[in-house]
């Protein structure tokens, strides 16, 4: 059974300026402590390379861009077959008062009860440190 981690908010601005922020990749850096390098060219199935902050040490990884649909999804991820993949989906919700945002990643394969075992708690707070992190954003007026 694969493995699921969510995370969500709501957020003080449109659509489009929280799709903006999640496409502006050079900028992960400034504001995003869970995912501080995403390095793509930005086009469905180009290599998104990461770096995955857990157990606070930098992970690197390498997952292909598979979804762009402005402003309301974006997903990468990988796969090897049955033995291991993820992928991770962001979608943005228009609400009365701004966006909602979601992040799900889900991993699967022989591998991910491994993967479980030895990130769970790390790979939970990170989403979470995400949503706040996205919460805290800049951009969003106050």
């Amino acid at each position: 059974m694969p493995l699921v981690y969510r995370a969500e908010t709501d957020l003080p601005a449109s659509p489009d300026t929280v799709w903006c922020v999640l496409r502006d990749f050079e900028a992960y850096p400034t504001w995003n402590t869970f995912n501080p390098t995403a390095k793509t060219s930005g086009e469905i199935g180009a290599t998104i390379r990461l770096v995955v902050v857990l157990h606070g040490i930098k992970v690197p990884a390498w997952e292909r861009v598979r979804d762009l649909t402005a402003p309301e999804r974006l997903a990468w991820g990988f796969s090897f077959g049955p033995v291991l993949w993820a992928e991770r989906v962001q979608t943005i919700e228009a609400t009365e008062t701004g966006a909602h945002y979601v992040t799900v990643d889900t991993i699967g394969g022989w591998l991910s009860p491994l993967v479980g075992w030895l990130f769970h708690g790390a790979l939970d707070a990170g989403f979470q440190t995400l949503v706040a992190d996205l919460r805290d954003h800049p951009n969003w007026s106050r």
